[in-house]
């Protein structure tokens, strides 16, 4: 690790120790978003599938 990824992890590791007014949110977009049913009965593999085609298929 060099010395400018060592200072910017120090940076975000304390912003996020120390920063108390960051909501947390669910997650509620849904695989509908990207193609998908909200009744999928495997979702996790669905978007495992969804990002190897995406990889798969990307110019980089």
């Amino acid at each position: 690790m060099n010395f400018l990824e060592r200072k910017i992890r120090r940076y975000e590791h304390r912003r996020w120790t120390t920063d108390d007014n960051r909501r947390v949110q669910p997650f509620h977009w849904g695989l509908e978003h990207i193609g998908g049913s909200p009744d999928e009965p495997a979702p996790g593999a669905f978007v495992r599938q969804y990002v190897k085609n995406a990889i798969e298929n990307s110019l980089e």
